[in-house]
């Protein structure tokens, strides 16, 4: 009976955290489909909005969908890596950020294959993304670069943002409901950290106040279309 309870209490505690990271993903998306509506009133007449908006639309509804048939009791969330291509990642997720800084960059010299789930990696980057485009002005630099190193695949997202203390990287920013944004949950960099770590792969930070910030995320390169059981 005790080891049944702790099982118990062990599959409550993983649908809790999972629940957390749902509100946070879903916190991310409605800003997506705030910022298309905004952008509507000026631009709802162009055809070419129109076609990305039905396709943000789409991908929206493709995510909330994944995350429903994801939300099931189960504490192995990283089964089935395979491999995937994660400069395709960045390209999607930079179209669509680049409605919010017209400025943002992406460097990717062809396909980038990495061990991984295409959607896990791409809410990992979507995430750091947006907190570049939340930390720059308007008009601020965002640089995304993806590297292929043979044995890494290395994303690294660069911004001149208002960057963050030494002491909160050091110390706060990897631990959970820990942030420095007023509307912030502070639950995705730790999820971020823990889903790149559990791939053996690693996230660095490195930031200063008033400069801004560099992430890198090193994944584990993988075989081209091969699927890893």
């Amino acid at each position: 009976e005790v080891t049944q309870a702790l099982a118990e209490a062990e599959k409550f505690a993983a649908v809790n955290r999972r629940s957390a990271f749902m509100v946070h993903d879903l916190k991310n998306l409605v800003a997506q489909l705030s910022l298309m509506l905004k952008s509507a009133e000026r631009h709802g007449d162009n055809p070419e909005f129109r076609r990305d908006m039905m396709e943000t639309v789409q991908h929206v509804v493709d995510r909330m969908g994944l995350m429903l048939s994801q939300a099931k009791l189960s504490t192995r969330p990283l089964q089935n890596p395979r491999s995937v291509d994660v400069a395709a990642i960045a390209r999607q997720v930079c179209r669509l950020k680049q409605a919010q800084r017209p400025g943002l960059s992406l460097r990717a010299d062809g396909p980038a294959y990495a061990v991984g789930h295409s959607d896990r990696l791409e809410h990992v980057l979507a995430h750091v993304v947006q907190n570049a485009v939340d930390a720059t002005v308007h008009n601020g630099i965002i640089r995304v670069s993806v590297l292929n190193s043979g044995n890494d695949v290395t994303i690294e997202v660069e911004d001149n943002g208002t960057g963050m203390s030494t002491d909160f990287v050091q110390q706060r920013l990897f631990k959970p409901f820990e942030t420095t944004k007023d509307s912030g949950m502070g639950i995705g960099v730790y999820e971020s950290q823990h889903y790149v770590s559990g791939l053996g792969g690693s996230m660095h930070i490195e930031s200063a106040e008033g400069l801004g910030t560099c992430v890198r995320i090193v994944l584990p390169a993988a075989a081209v279309a091969n699927e890893l059981a």
